[in-house]
C-alpha cells in the first residue's frame, strides 16, 4: 500500500530552485492527487461552499513577470492561454460567470426634516432610476447604528420569513462587504487664507480626535502645488496631532498674492472718474477747462488698461484652480484602492467656479455709466473664458468613480464680515452683490463636489462641526440599494442614479442624499487601484502570505535623459515567493486550473510613477502531479529595469476565481553591484 508523504515537509531535496526550474510552457507541474486527499484539513465555510460547487482550495504557482519588450510579448500569449481556460472542462461556465456577473451599488442616506437619519425603511420604500429608467431592486440592506440589517426572505406560500437573514445572504451572494470607514483631510494651500486656516483648523482637529471612533483610519493630504501626503493612514489619533499643528500653521503665499492682486484691481475699477467721463456733470479744478471728448477718452483707455490686468488675473487663478483639481484627482485616485467607505474633508477658501468674475461684473457696471460707450468693451462674456464647470463635473465623476465622497469646508469669512471693515468703506470692495458673487462662485465649486458624490458641505463657522459628524452619521445609518445589470465598459461605464421615495413617505418631507453616478470597474481595474494605493499610501494587505526580496542589483548599461544630467538605469532582479495552497483551483479531468492576475508599479523619491502593469497567469497542475504542491512555497523571479536611489516596489495578487488579493510594498536603494544587460526600452518611473 502506498504511503502519503508528510504534510508537513517537502519531499526530499525538491527545494524552490527545483519548483522554479520546473516551470515550463507558462504552467506548473505538480505532485499526487491523492496525497492532497490524505493531506486535507478541515476547510473554513467559503471553501466548503466552494467544493460543493466543483471549486476545490488547493495549490498554485504566481509568475511575476519583469517590465520589458519581451516580457510584455509572454503577457499577450498569457492571456490569449487565459481566454481558452477552462474550456473543455466541467467548469468552464465558471471562469466566464466569474467576470459576467454585475451588481451595481448605491448608498443612500435618508434624513427627516431636523436632518436626523430615517430608520424602519424597506426595499419597498425606494425607486431605483438608471438613466432615468426604473430598475428592480435585487439586493437591499439597512445599516442602523452601525449594525448590518439583512432582510429575512419571505416565503410566498406563507408569508413570512423562513431562515436567518445572514444565512439568506450567504445563499444569495448578497452579504455586504466588511465595514471599514477612511476619513482623507485634503488641504488646498492654494486657495486658502491665513484667516479660513485659522476659522477652519480646530473644528477639523475637535472632530478627528475628540469624535474619533475606534478603527477609523485617517489621512492627511494637502495640495502644495503638488499633492503631499503630511500624515500616513493611521488608526491612532494621537499620530495626527502634531502634524494637524503644523499644517494650521502653513501657508501659501500664493494664495496671500491673489488676495492682494483681487482687492488692488477691485480698488482702481471703483477709482475710475466715471462721472467725468459721461459728461453727466461739470468738471472743476484742474481739468475743467479740458474738452468733454478728451475727458472720455482718457477714462475709455484707463478701462482698457484695466481689461488685460483682470484677463491675467482670471488667467492665473484659472490655471491655478485646474492644478488643484488635477491634485485633489490624483489624491483620490491614490485612496481608489482603499476598501470601505471613504470620506474626504476638503477644505479651502472655495475654488472659483468662474475665475475673475466679479472684477469683470464690476468694470461692466462702470462701463454702463458711459452711453456713448456700451459698444467699446464687451465684458458681459469674458468670465466664461474660465468656466470650470466642466472639470469639477469630471471631477465629481471621477470621485464617484472610486466610491468616494466629498464633505466640503469654506474656510473663508462671509462676505457680509469683509464689508464691514473700516477699510473697505466707500469702495467696490464694500458693494454687497459682488460680494455675494464673489463668494457665490466661490461656494459653488465646494457645492458641487459634495452634493455630486452624497457628501455635504457648510458655509459657515457654525456647521463645520456639524457637518463633519454627518461623515459618521453617513457611514452608521444608511440604507444599501442593488441591481444586477449588463456590465459596461469604457467612457460608457458611467451610469446616472436616481432614487425616490415612495409616495407615502415623500409626503412626510424627508430628503435623500446619495452619488449621482456610479461606473463599472472590471476586477483589473480594481487592482490596478489597489496597486496604485499600495504604491502613493503603502496601505499593506497580505491575505495570501505572498513576499518579495531583492537579489543582486546590476547596471543595465544605458542611461536616461534627466534634469540635466543623464541617469544610469538598473536591472533589479525580486524574487516573489507565494506559500502554495491559498488559490482556488478548477478540477478537471486531466488538471487542475487556475487564474492569477500580477499588477506591478514602481516609484522614486521624486514621486515619479510607472504605469500599473498586469500580467495573466494561468495555473495549470496535471492531477498526478498535485501533491507535490501541497504545503510548498512556490517561487520565481522577474527583472525590473529602474533609475538609480530610493525606489519602492508595488505589487498586488490576485486569485480571480477566490476573488481574493494581497497588496505588498517593497522599499528599495537601487545601487550598483554588476555590470548586465537589458531591454533599453522598459518602462521606468515618470519615463
Amino acid at each position: 500500500m502506498r504511503e502519503p508523504r508528510n504534510c508537513d515537509h517537502r519531499p526530499g531535496g525538491v527545494g524552490d530552485s527545483e519548483l522554479l526550474m520546473r516551470f515550463r510552457d507558462r504552467r506548473w507541474s505538480f505532485g499526487d492527487p491523492r496525497d492532497w486527499l490524505s493531506c486535507q484539513q478541515a476547510l473554513p465555510a467559503r471553501q466548503r461552499i466552494a467544493e460543493a460547487l466543483g471549486v476545490l482550495a488547493l495549490a498554485g504557482v504566481l509568475a511575476l513577470v519583469g517590465w520589458s519588450s519581451a516580457a510584455a510579448q509572454q503577457g499577450e500569449q498569457s492571456q490569449a492561454d487565459s481566454q481558452a481556460l477552462g474550456a473543455g472542462t466541467p467548469f468552464a461556465d465558471l471562469f466566464q460567470d466569474s467576470a459576467d456577473v454585475n451588481v451595481v451599488n448605491l448608498e443612500v442616506q435618508v434624513t427627516d426634516g431636523e436632518g436626523q437619519p430615517v430608520s424602519g425603511l424597506g426595499l419597498e420604500d425606494f425607486v431605483l432610476l438608471e438613466d432615468g429608467e426604473p430598475v428592480e431592486i435585487t439586493n437591499f440592506y439597512a445599516v442602523e447604528n452601525g449594525e448590518v440589517l439583512l432582510p429575512a426572505p419571505v416565503s410566498a406560500a406563507e408569508g413570512e420569513a423562513t431562515a436567518a437573514p445572514e444565512a439568506a445572504a450567504e445563499e444569495s451572494g448578497a452579504e455586504p462587504p466588511p465595514r471599514q470607514l477612511t476619513i482623507a483631510l485634503f488641504v488646498d494651500n492654494t486657495f486658502i487664507s491665513p484667516t479660513g486656516r485659522s476659522r477652519v483648523f480646530s473644528k477639523v482637529r475637535e472632530f478627528l480626535l475628540d469624535a474619533f471612533q475606534p478603527g477609523t483610519r485617517i489621512l492627511l493630504a494637502a495640495n502644495e502645488r503638488e499633492l503631499v501626503i503630511r500624515q500616513p493612514l493611521t488608526e491612532v489619533p494621537f499620530d495626527i496631532y502634531y502634524t494637524l499643528d503644523a499644517m494650521e500653521r502653513d501657508g501659501s503665499p500664493e494664495a496671500t498674492s491673489f488676495e492682494i492682486q483681487h482687492r488692488g484691481i477691485l480698488r482702481e475699477i471703483g477709482e475710475l472718474n466715471i462721472d467725468q467721463a459721461s459728461g453727466f456733470f461739470a468738471t472743476t479744478g484742474a481739468n475743467a477747462d479740458l474738452p468733454q471728448e478728451f475727458l472720455t477718452q482718457q477714462v475709455v483707455s484707463e478701462i482698457q488698461g484695466l481689461v488685460p490686468r483682470i484677463r491675467s488675473y482670471s488667467q492665473q487663478v484659472h490655471v491655478r484652480a485646474k492644478d488643484s483639481l488635477d491634485v485633489l484627482d490624483r489624491f483620490v485616485r491614490s485612496i481608489a484602492g482603499m476598501p470601505g467607505t471613504k470620506a474626504v474633508i476638503h477644505v479651502s477658501d472655495g475654488i472659483p467656479m468662474r475665475a475673475g468674475e466679479d472684477l469683470f461684473e464690476a468694470l461692466n457696471l462702470r462701463v454702463e455709466q458711459l452711453p456713448s460707450q456700451q459698444s467699446l468693451l464687451s465684458l458681459q462674456d469674458e468670465a466664461s473664458r474660465y468656466d470650470l464647470s466642466e472639470e469639477l463635473q469630471n471631477m465629481a465623476a471621477a470621485a464617484n468613480r472610486d466610491r468616494v465622497s466629498f464633505y466640503t469646508l469654506y474656510a473663508a469669512p462671509p462676505a457680509a464680515a469683509l464689508r464691514g471693515a473700516a477699510e473697505n468703506r466707500g469702495s467696490l470692495l464694500n458693494n454687497a452683490s459682488l460680494g455675494n458673487l464673489a463668494e457665490a462662485n466661490a461656494q459653488a465649486s465646494l457645492s458641487l463636489l459634495a452634493e455630486q458624490t452624497g457628501g455635504t458641505t457648510a458655509n459657515d463657522a457654525t456647521d463645520f462641526l456639524s457637518t463633519l459628524e454627518t461623515i459618521y452619521r453617513d457611514f452608521n445609518h444608511h440604507y444599501a440599494l442593488g441591481y444586477v445589470a449588463p456590465r459596461r465598459g469604457g467612457a460608457a461605464g458611467a451610469r446616472n442614479l436616481e432614487v425616490r421615495l415612495v409616495e407615502a413617505a415623500e409626503r412626510r418631507g424627508w430628503s435623500l442624499r446619495h452619488r449621482s453616478s456610479v461606473r463599472d470597474k472590471s476586477a483589473a481595474e480594481r487592482m490596478a487601484e489597489r496597486t496604485y494605493t499600495t504604491l502613493a499610501l503603502g496601505a499593506v494587505d497580505n491575505p495570501l502570505g505572498v513576499g518579495v526580496s531583492p537579489q543582486t542589483i546590476e547596471e543595465e548599461g544605458g542611461t536616461l535623459e534627466g534634469d540635466g544630467e543623464d541617469e544610469a538605469l538598473f536591472v533589479v532582479p525580486l524574487l516573489v515567493q507565494v506559500p502554495l495552497g491559498n488559490v482556488v483551483l478548477v478540477p478537471g479531468a486531466a488538471h487542475h486550473e487556475g487564474r492569477v492576475s500580477v499588477y506591478l508599479a514602481v516609484g522614486d523619491e521624486l514621486g515619479r510613477l510607472s504605469p500599473v502593469t498586469r500580467h495573466v497567469c494561468p495555473i495549470r497542475i496535471p492531477n498526478e502531479e498535485l501533491l507535490t504542491a501541497l504545503g510548498r512555497t512556490a517561487a520565481c523571479g522577474l527583472r525590473l529595469l529602474m533609475r538609480g536611489g530610493p525606489q519602492k516596489v508595488a505589487v498586488t495578487v490576485h486569485d480571480e476565481l477566490g476573488a481574493r488579493e494581497s497588496a505588498i510594498q517593497l522599499e528599495l536603494d537601487v545601487a550598483v553591484e554588476e555590470a548586465a544587460s537589458a531591454p533599453a526600452d522598459a518602462p521606468v518611473p515618470g519615463r
